[in-house]
């Protein structure tokens, strides 16, 4: 599951394959989730506004706040999660 242990992880490894507006099911492959778990957290980031997925070409777009949460996960993750020797 891309190395993720939490909600947040999972929320941003989400956002990541979204960048590229991603298909939806090519994420839900990725992140090795089953179909309704996958939903329930696709609805909450959308609920969130930090995704679109459009209904034509069932592709899943980051939204400018999803961009702003990744960028600061990103931040906290390489300032305070990360080890050093």
């Amino acid at each position: 599951m891309l190395g993720m242990t939490g909600k947040v992880d999972l929320a941003a490894a989400i956002l990541e394959l979204a960048l590229k507006e991603t298909p939806i099911h090519t994420i839900q492959e990725r992140t090795n989730l089953s179909p309704t778990t996958f939903g329930q957290h696709v609805r909450m980031l959308q609920s969130k506004a930090l995704i679109d997925v459009s209904k034509a070409d069932k592709k899943v777009r980051i939204t400018k706040r999803g961009a702003q949460f990744l960028e600061l996960y990103k931040s906290i993750r390489a300032r305070y999660l990360t080890i050093h020797a």
